[in-house]
């Protein structure tokens, strides 16, 4: 909306004035413009109306009038009244840059463009008419052109402060971080108390993974602006980065002591309780937050998540559909296929494609419901991620496999098609109706022949995996150093294994600095063979990834090292898994406590391997 110095600028020497003032008209329209500045606006329309009823064609009066309704909200008659001022005077720049403001405020910065440029062809020498003009610009995703014009404004007045903050923003946003934080800095030593400045120069911070400098400049803009809510929200989101969940909740509650209706820091309270382990409370903030914007998708996305969390399977796939809304970031499926979704009905007579997505685990965890989707009827077509063709070929259900492609959807034809992540909701899944078929994948049998000489049967093998994806959003939470593992052993009798792909495989090293381990990872190609294997080892010691997943669905004894915040498929409290009953989950007791883990695992392995010892010893007997 435009300011009362726009306003005013309606009596100033670049203004039009076409014919001398009628006596007394030049008071009316000062009196209009004192009456706006006490806030008067009625009675200064009505100063201006008057002016104008004593010559209703008179250049200034009607510029005045524009401004006016403008500065009132009424963009509508605004435009009407500054294009009669332009085709009484086209040469008024004011009033091209009006509607150029007018314009990018109703959304249309092209259009506003085209005004601020004929503007600054009649007063080159104008910042702020350079200054909007980098706003539109921006808004149309021209950044390096809204950076020159900006850059052009400062070169006219080096103190205006606000085109600063809009070049720094420009920088930031085009990911010129470095350059974008100097600039905030000069912003800053015009204006040092700018709450909103120092809320943009946190967020570049935080963007340049300078966190507790982000947290500073955050803390100076509560200061600055003890009342905005916002800036305590974010506050809380790089204190909850930081690992200050405490702190992060404190945040996130004064946003909300001071704006109860701002739905970003009631979905963020919830995060961080769901983070703590309160699902009851993070799910009734999560409502909170959709009562108050029932469009917010990363906040369905999220509810989803916490009730798997708590077990509640059916309310929680039934909104796992959300995954796929733009605004939620996570990768999906990158395809968009042709025809209808399958909607669970029976489907006699024709093909259903089904297809991967996400990670390699999420595809292990759920190949398990293709037997119940083929006793529906037609033939199924499952896409499948390379590494995992040859595995998928032992899986009941499918009548054939064929390979996953980034760059193209696959060429088999098909009537219906899902995700195989849409399985439990399409089929009402509750955890009493999670398909116990295990084991649903099996190794092929020559692969474990050839595997079968490298193991001794005469010892307990045990298969080590400490990181997963390094790409994972939550890799830094829920992998962990390969010299945690050495607190496994030495055991007697217990030969282990390092099963570790990737660049976390460098730290085997490590690992052997303190515990004899045997690598075989450079062999494992693709997940038949790495399954091949895992048939000759008693245990299976992993992080939450994929391999923990195939150890599962192959039947093998896998135990499990969860973070403190496990990820949703694990849910709290228990030390056993419904998606795999050969699982054990070991716990972080607290956050970051890794020691506590492996310390668990080890006395939990000295007991196994004692266990299998006597049961030998027995046998002989």
């Amino acid at each position: 909306m435009q300011e009362i110095s726009s306003v005013e600028m309606a009596a100033g020497p670049g203004c039009t004035e076409s014919r001398p003032a009628v006596a007394g008209q030049i008071g009316w329209v000062d009196r209009a413009l004192a009456l706006q500045r006490q806030g008067r606006s009625q009675e200064a329309m009505a100063a201006c109306d008057h002016a104008l009823q004593q010559d209703a064609g008179d250049g200034r009066a009607m510029l005045t009038k524009a401004c006016l309704l403008q500065c009132q909200g009424h963009m509508d008659e605004a435009i009407q009244w500054h294009e009669r001022v332009l085709a009484h005077e086209p040469q008024t720049p004011l009033a091209h840059q009006s509607l150029g403001l007018l314009w990018a405020e109703k959304g249309e910065h092209g259009c506003a463009i085209e005004y601020y440029r004929r503007a600054l062809e009649l007063a080159p020498d104008d910042p702020d008419t350079y200054d909007h003009l980098g706003v539109s610009l921006e808004a149309l995703n021209r950044p390096d052109e809204a950076i020159d014009a900006y850059r052009k404004a400062l070169l006219l007045d080096g103190a205006a402060n606000r085109t600063w903050l809009h070049l720094a923003n420009a920088l930031r946003r085009a990911g010129r971080t470095g350059e974008a934080v100097a600039r905030y800095h000069k912003a800053l030593s015009l204006r040092p108390n700018w709450a909103e400045c120092w809320n943009n120069l946190a967020i570049a911070l935080q963007d340049a993974g300078q966190i507790d400098e982000a947290i500073e400049a955050y803390r100076k803009a509560t200061q600055c602006d003890p009342q905005g809510a916002e800036y305590f929200n974010n506050l809380g989101l790089a204190l909850q980065q930081a690992g200050q969940h405490a702190e992060a909740l404190e945040a996130y509650r004064q946003a909300l002591r001071l704006n109860d209706r701002l739905p970003e820091a009631a979905r963020n309270i919830a995060d961080a309780l769901k983070e703590e382990g309160d699902l009851p409370t993070a799910i009734a903030h999560y409502r909170r937050a959709l009562l108050l914007r029932p469009d917010y998708s990363t906040t369905w996305w999220n509810l989803s998540l916490a009730l798997l969390l708590a077990g509640r399977l059916r309310e929680g796939f039934a909104l796992h559909h959300w995954r796929r809304h733009p605004e939620v970031p996570i990768d999906t499926y990158p395809h968009r296929l042709r025809g209808p979704r399958w909607d669970g009905s029976p489907f006699d007579g024709k093909t259903l494609l089904l297809h991967c997505e996400q990670g390699f685990g999420d595809a292990i965890q759920f190949l398990r419901f293709l037997p119940q989707v083929k006793a529906l009827g037609g033939q199924v077509v499952l896409e499948v991620p390379a590494g995992l063709l040859r595995l998928a070929s032992s899986l009941e259900g499918p009548d054939r496999c064929v390979p996953f492609a980034e760059e193209r959807p696959p060429d088999e034809p098909y009537d219906l098609h899902a995700s195989v992540m849409d399985l439990p909701a399409l089929l009402g899944t509750t955890e009493a109706m999670i398909p116990r078929n295990i084991p649903y994948l099996r190794a092929p049998k020559p692969l474990v022949r050839r595997w079968q000489e490298r193991f001794d049967p005469h010892r307990f093998h045990v298969g080590l995996i400490w990181a997963g994806n390094p790409r994972h959003g939550n890799d830094r939470n829920r992998s962990c150093d390969a010299e945690l593992l050495a607190a496994l052993g030495p055991v007697d009798g217990v030969c282990f294994w390092s099963l570790q792909k990737g660049p976390a495989a460098a730290q085997l090293e490590q690992l052997r600095r303190h515990l004899p381990v045997e690598d075989v990872s450079e062999s494992l190609n693709d997940f038949a063979e790495t399954a091949a294997v895992m048939m000759h080892l008693d245990l299976v010691v992993s992080v939450d990834t994929a391999a923990a997943h195939l150890a599962g669905a192959l039947g093998r004894p896998v135990w499990l090292a969860l973070p403190f915040a496990p990820d949703w498929r694990w849910m709290l409290n228990r030390d056993d898994s419904p998606w795999y009953p050969t699982m054990r989950l070991f716990r972080q007791p607290k956050r970051g406590r890794w020691p506590e883990v492996f310390s668990a695992m080890a006395r939990r392995l000295q007991q196994a391997v004692s266990e299998q010892r006597a049961a030998a010893e027995g046998s002989d007997a």
